[in-house]
C-alpha cells in the first residue's frame, strides 16, 4: 500500500506493516486542521496514478462536492483525477450543504460512504451520476 495524504497526523497512526510508502503532500501548513494545502506536487514526480482515492468534503449536494478553501478543492480534484477508484467518505451532516469552494462533480466519484441515507433529491442526483451509496451501520 502506498499512501498519499495531506493529513499530518495520519502517518503516525498507521501500523508500519500496513504500508510500503507514505507521501505527505507539501505546501502551506494549516494548524487548525493539521494539514497542508497547495499544489499537488511530489518531488521528482510529474503526476501520480492511484488505485483508490478516499477523500472527504465539507458539503455535498446535487452540484457536487465542496470544501472550505480553494486550495483544498485543488487537492481533492487532483486526487480524484489520479485514481481509478474514487471514494467520498462524508457524514450526513454535510448533505445538501455548500462549503466555500467547489471541488468536484458527483460524476467524479464512484462511491459514497456515509452514516445515513441521503434525502430523495440528493439520492436521485447521486443515482443519476452513477454513484453507489454505502451506508455504514
Amino acid at each position: 500500500l502506498t499512501i498519499v495524504t495531506n493529513n499530518l497526523p495520519l502517518p503516525r497512526e498507521l501500523p508500519p506493516e500496513c504500508y510500503r510508502y507514505v507521501y505527505v503532500l507539501g505546501g502551506q501548513y494549516r494548524p487548525e486542521s493539521l494539514s497542508t494545502f497547495g499544489g499537488l506536487q511530489l518531488p521528482g514526480v510529474h503526476g501520480i496514478s492511484a488505485d483508490r482515492a478516499i477523500v472527504g468534503c465539507g458539503g455535498l449536494g446535487p452540484a457536487g462536492l465542496s470544501v472550505a478553501a480553494p486550495e483544498d478543492a485543488s487537492i481533492v480534484f487532483e486526487m480524484l483525477r489520479a485514481a481509478r477508484q474514487r471514494v467520498l467518505v462524508v457524514d450526513s451532516s454535510k448533505f445538501n450543504r455548500d462549503a466555500f469552494a467547489h471541488a468536484a462533480a458527483l460524476t467524479d466519484i464512484q462511491f459514497l460512504v456515509t452514516d445515513a441515507e441521503p434525502d430523495r433529491p440528493l439520492r436521485e442526483a447521486l443515482e443519476k451520476a452513477g454513484v453507489e451509496v454505502l451506508v455504514a451501520p
